[in-house]
């Protein structure tokens, strides 16, 4: 029997608009004319209630004779102190509404918006600023208009960078509306330069004061992440405190004690997979609770192939037949009389599309994370990681030594003596597991079919504990690879020293190896020590032109245009900058002279190098760097009993197939 499957298009979604105010959107709308917008950002369509991803229109040619164009920038975050009861939507209501205001009385013509919601001024990669300076770049625009200076950056190098480099290049004038910022009016460049600073300094003690506050609270035992881990809720009447969620939680337990009776993680994980748990992220969902922006489930089509049956395409893809059934609708069109396993073995009509969810399931990582974390004994650890500074939100490691714990914060799901029954046990297992020696292949050896490294492992089946050598994503829960097969590692050794050899007699003319050789060494170390040099010339440059704003800083305050103050202020900025600037002037002065030191070495090393590998007897980690860039081991063919194996050589860069 063939089952003819039916595939329907899923209803659309229709979802409220959090940023929903037919007023205030009727307001705007009248201000605004979509004909001539370009861009708008993702909150703005919400707010202008526009379905479509792209807005491209032809603009009216009689308006740009005498009109200009103009970018928005939006953005909202709590430095600005602009949430009112939390309505984040309203401030950016406000804050458009001001700004289309502004460009109806000049009679300028809005091409692009851009908004940032609850992003950082100091943050200097957010994602719709970077694409309105593309806009700008791209001389899309004529103008850039902001609520404040404050909004485009309260980054004092970025405003330098932008507001008085960049946009003079790229013809773009910017307009601060309530602070009056505006890069046509020479006479307030000074303004705009202190309230950049102050807007900086704001930025830095603000952050040191919120990380107080966070420390402090910490201290105190309190729960301040974004989200609850799983096994945990947040507290009703106190929200920085956690409570336990019992369906979770006796899954935990449930790990747990499977671990300690000797079941392994990729087993706990498959158990987990096959009784249908869900993982921490769908539980979340199904309890309520806020997990931030989650992206839809990636859905895979799929084409049925002669002899495909649900049941084989949901193995295929670590499903379960009922969840391809459910999200095809397939049920509603079926005769519930017949047996779902029934279905699920009946082949399928050839040449149908199947959307195959891609979801989220049980893996190794998972099971490894829920049994080294403490915080199901009821101990908070923070401390674990640190910024770099408040400009740079990049996380830097603490060493666990220095980990900051507090007992006895929340009721516990685990007792403290059996978490350290199996924090023990996986400190036992990790060096069990780990092989002597180091690896030869490592960071070298790859799976031609997933291009995800191999591992090597013991087998010590038939007692003599060979070395073995796999893909790392065979066993893994919910990855699949074709390249299932092993090979010994001795077997892999031995073709790869023969290719060696092999290349060594083929092309051992001493002159031309080491000019390929030298062509590959000292050629790179040519090409870093040109890009040095253009680097250290551009410094130059920059010095030179932040020595004449000194010059022209002391004319002023000589004229009585500035105060002392502020010539203090902008004179030890300058400072800073010129200091910055010659240091790493010196530092690339002296990576120059060591590589021309490099490059001018006696050859001996080189000669000897050469000499010394003529004949190689044994393959070591040394001389596979020197010869072999990487290796990629291809399936197991059964029927000629052979696999690809290709080589990438360090010193021609050519591939070779074995």
């Amino acid at each position: 029997m063939i089952v003819n499957v039916e595939i329907r298009k899923d209803d659309e979604l229709n979802s409220e608009n959090k940023y929903n105010n037919p007023l205030e959107i009727k307001k705007i709308k009248k201000l605004l004319n979509l004909e001539e917008l370009e861009y708008a950002s993702p909150v703005i369509k919400d707010i202008l209630q526009i379905k479509k991803n792209n807005i491209s229109y032809l603009v009216n040619k009689e308006k740009c004779d005498f009109s200009f164009r103009v970018i928005l920038y939006l953005r909202l975050s709590v430095e600005d102190g602009d949430l009112i009861d939390g309505d984040v939507s309203k401030s950016i209501r406000n804050q458009l509404l001001l700004l289309l205001d502004e460009c109806n009385k000049n009679k300028w013509r809005v091409v692009g918006i851009f908004c940032e919601d609850g992003i950082s001024g100091g943050d200097d990669n957010r994602p719709e600023w970077k694409k309105s300076l593309k806009f700008c770049e791209c001389n899309r625009t004529d103008i850039m208009l902001c609520k404040s200076q404050s909004r485009f950056s309260r980054s004092m190098e970025m405003i330098e960078k932008y507001l008085h480099t960049e946009f003079i290049k790229w013809g773009i004038r910017f307009v601060g509306i309530v602070d009056k910022a505006d890069t046509n009016n020479k006479g307030n460049k000074k303004t705009r330069q202190i309230n950049g600073l102050t807007n900086e300094w704001q930025i830095e003690d603000q952050s040191i004061n919120v990380r107080r506050i966070m420390q402090n609270k910490r201290q105190n035992g309190l729960f301040i992440s974004a989200n609850p881990p799983y096994g945990y809720l947040r507290d009703e009447k106190d929200k920085e405190h956690l409570v336990i969620d019992n369906e979770a939680a006796e899954v935990i337990r449930r790990i747990y004690k499977e671990y300690l009776d000797g079941v392994n993680c990729h087993c706990i994980a498959r158990k987990l997979n096959e009784d249908l748990i869900p993982t921490r992220i769908e539980h979340m969902k199904k309890v309520g609770v806020n997990i931030g922006k989650s992206k839809a489930p990636r859905i895979i089509n799929y084409k049925t192939e002669k002899g495909d049956t649900l049941k084989s395409i949901a193995e295929k893809y670590n499903l379960f037949p009922i969840e391809i059934m459910e999200t095809n609708n397939i049920m509603e069109h079926l005769d519930m009389s017949i047996m779902k396993k029934e279905i699920s073995e009946q082949e399928l009509i050839e040449g149908h599309i199947l959307k195959i969810p891609k979801k989220i399931i049980w893996d190794d990582g998972m099971i490894r994370e829920i049994l080294r974390n403490e915080i199901y004994t009821g101990c908070l650890v923070y401390g674990k990681t640190v910024n770099k500074s408040y400009k740079d939100r990049t996380k830097i490691r603490i060493s666990r030594q220095e980990w900051n714990k507090v007992l006895n914060c929340h009721e516990a799901i685990i007792e403290r003596d059996v978490w350290e029954k199996v924090r023990d046990k996986l400190l036992s297992n990790t060096n069990n597991t780990r092989t002597t020696g180091k690896n030869l292949f490592a960071k070298k050896l790859y799976c031609s079919c997933c291009g995800r490294g191999m591992q090597k492992s013991k087998d010590t089946r038939n007692g003599q504990g060979d070395y073995y050598i796999s893909c790392r994503t065979v066993n893994k829960v919910g990855r699949f690879c074709d390249n299932r097969k092993q090979i010994a590692k001795s077997v892999l050794e031995k073709i790869i020293l023969d290719k060696i050899n092999e290349q060594l007699d083929k092309y051992y003319d001493k002159k031309i190896v080491e000019d390929k050789y030298n062509d590959i060494k000292y050629g790179n170390i040519a090409n870093q020590i040109e890009k040095l040099k253009m680097q250290y010339n551009n410094l130059e440059y920059t010095l030179t032109e932040k020595t004449n704003r000194l010059s022209i800083l002391y004319e002023d305050r000589v004229n009585g245009t500035l105060t002392l103050e502020e010539f203090k202020t902008l004179k030890q900025n300058i400072d800073n900058e010129i200091l910055k600037y010659s240091n790493e002037r010196n530092n690339i002065d002296l990576q120059i002279k060591e590589l021309e030191e490099q490059r001018l070495k006696n050859d001996f090393e080189q000669n000897e190098l050469f000499e010394k590998y003529r004949r190689i007897e044994a393959l070591t980690p040394e001389i596979l760097n020197e010869f072999v860039e990487k290796i990629y081991l291809g399936k197991y063919n059964e029927a000629s009993n052979s696999r690809e194996i290709k080589i990438i050589w360090n010193i021609d860069k050519k591939e070779e197939i074995v």
